[in-house]
This record gives structure tokens, C-alpha cells and sequence, in this order.
């Protein structure tokens, strides 16, 4: 118990000050980013979004300073030859490999607790001030938008205002079993009711691919169930609840729900690879303990070979 206590002392405090510390050099490098390549930014502006940003910055460094926390602990233990006093008392390294998933299945809880339930609306004000005050514009007003409504149905426009359903540019195109076009529907504009959930076209026109029918001055109301979701969708970061919230959702189309089922494993493994770099740093350094260099070149690849891993999951 003692041990214990004396390892995830100095194993989190490694971890909180090397975090810390990243977090501060982000934020400055950013906050002088905005100030130099943002023209129309104020002073406060930009330390308003610094502020905002901090902690879910704190949250992406985690990653990054787990795995310096434990190549610098490893360091300390055999600088001060501790590894030779463990065994002396008779600790062998699987007794150190349970501390180590441990601390990392700690981290791993922290980070889920704190990003998705505390940091996720902190993440979402700082990036809708992002565009708001850098980029001038809002994720409310939609630019060149598809989405597929059923396995049948694809929906596309130029623009559309999700603040006041609003847009232009619509097109429907109906497929058959085979895939091809069986009707497509087009219109100036068009206009989404979010409470009944149906899309309102006046003046429209269709088209028939397979007999080259020709409908015009079309008024009419199509329900889209689950376009209210798909559109809520662009407007957020979503978090591990609201995906598996869409995930099992009966209204979106399968090939949605695969592509919301994809996300959530992504933000479960982002969460898990923190556990995964104290073992493997741990593991990596232990495959050749006596030898001089190896192991300390070892404990180099998990940081690689993760964000290797991560871009091939993505």
C-alpha cells in the first residue's frame, strides 16, 4: 500500500505539471496566433478564447504527457536506482506492471469523466466563439450540405439557416433497388419545419429519369423523420452519450448509424490510449532491462507508433 502510494504520488504529479505545462504553451503559441494572423481581433477577444480553450486543451495533452510522465518516471527509478532496491525487497516488475495499469486505467476514467461529461460544453462554446469572432460566421448557416434521409433518399442544397429553416438550392433524388434515379425533385428554395419535422417546397420542379416526366410549380410537404438529427449532427462536437444516443436512434439510415457506431469507437479509443501508452512504455522498457541503450530507445516508439495508429483508425 505504501509503494503504492509513493508511485502514483510521484506518477501523477509528473503527469498534472508536464500537462500543465503543455496546455500553457499551446495557449501561447495560439493566443499569438490569433493576435498576428486575425486582422479584425481584439485583445480580449483573444483572451476570452484562450480562456475558454484551456481545458480542453488540458484534455488534448493528455495523451502527450501520460507518455512523458512515464519515459520520466521510468528515468527517475533508474537514475536513483530504485529498480535495484525494488528487487532487493523482493518487487518484481509484474508487482510495478499492476501500478502502472493502474495509473493508466485512472487517466483513462479521468479523461472520460472530465471530457464528456464536464469539458464537451466548454469544447463546443470555445469553437462556436471560434468562428463567430475569427471566421465571421456561425454553424447555424449550412453551405453545400448532403445527407441521406433513407437508404432511397439523398438530400442535398446550397444553403440553408437552421435558425430560421430557410434555404435554396434544394434537390431530392429518389433512387430504385438498383440504385438508379427513379425521381428527382429540385426548387429555388425550400423551408424545414423543426417541430413537424417535414420539408416544405412552393414552386418546385421534378423530373422522371426513366419516362422524362416533367412536373412544375410543385407544393408540397415531405416528412424527413431523422433529418433533424443528421442536421443537429453538423452543429456539434458530439460526445461518447449524444452518439450512442444517435447510434441507437430508429430514425437514421443504417449507413449513418455505422458511420455514428465508427465515431464512438474513436472516442473510446482516444480515451483508452492512455492506458495504452503507460503499458507499453512500461512493457517496451522491460523487454531488454539490462541492456544500455535498447531500452531507452524503446521507450521512444509508443508516442510513434500510436499516432500511426490513430491516423489508420481515423
Amino acid at each position: 500500500m505504501t509503494l503504492a502510494k509513493y508511485f502514483y504520488k510521484r506518477f501523477f504529479t509528473h503527469v498534472f505539471f508536464i500537462t500543465t505545462g503543455i496546455t500553457f504553451l499551446f495557449s501561447f503559441v495560439e493566443f499569438f496566433e490569433k493576435i498576428v494572423k486575425v486582422e479584425h481581433s481584439t485583445l480580449a477577444t483573444v483572451v476570452k478564447f484562450t480562456a475558454l480553450n484551456f481545458f480542453p486543451t488540458f484534455f488534448d495533452s493528455l495523451p502527450l504527457s501520460t507518455w512523458l510522465a512515464t519515459c520520466l518516471l521510468i528515468k527517475e527509478l533508474h537514475q536513483q536506482k530504485e529498480w535495484e532496491t525494488l528487487s532487493i525487497l523482493n518487487i518484481n516488475p509484474k508487482k510495478m506492471f499492476s501500478l502502472f495499469l493502474g495509473a493508466g486505467l485512472l487517466l483513462s476514467v479521468f479523461s472520460f469523466v472530465g471530457k464528456e461529461v464536464f469539458v464537451h460544453k466548454l469544447t463546443h462554446k470555445a469553437e462556436t466563439f471560434r468562428m463567430e469572432k475569427f471566421k465571421q460566421r456561425t454553424n447555424k448557416k449550412l453551405l453545400n450540405k448532403w445527407f441521406t434521409l433513407s437508404e432511397k433518399l439523398y438530400f442535398s442544397f446550397d444553403y440553408l439557416d437552421l435558425e430560421t429553416g430557410n434555404g435554396s438550392e434544394l434537390m431530392l433524388i429518389y433512387l430504385s433497388d438498383n440504385f438508379s434515379p427513379t425521381k428527382i425533385i429540385k426548387s429555388k428554395t425550400f423551408e424545414i419545419d423543426h417541430e413537424s419535422k417535414n420539408i416544405l417546397i412552393k414552386n418546385g420542379s421534378s423530373f422522371n429519369p426513366q419516362n422524362n416526366e416533367v412536373g412544375k410549380n410543385l407544393d408540397i410537404t415531405i416528412a424527413v423523420p431523422n433529418l433533424h438529427n443528421q442536421l443537429s449532427l453538423t452543429t456539434q462536437i458530439p460526445n461518447f452519450f449524444s452518439t450512442l444516443n444517435y447510434v441507437y436512434s430508429s430514425t437514421l439510415p443504417q449507413h449513418v448509424k455505422l458511420s455514428m457506431l465508427r465515431s464512438l469507437l474513436k472516442i473510446f479509443f482516444n480515451h483508452f490510449v492512455l492506458l495504452l501508452y503507460t503499458l507499453l512504455t512500461f512493457v517496451l522498457f522491460f523487454i531488454a532491462p539490462h541492456s544500455l541503450y535498447i531500452k531507452w530507445i524503446l521507450i521512444l516508439i509508443p508516442y510513434p507508433l500510436i499516432t500511426i495508429l490513430v491516423t489508420l483508425i481515423n
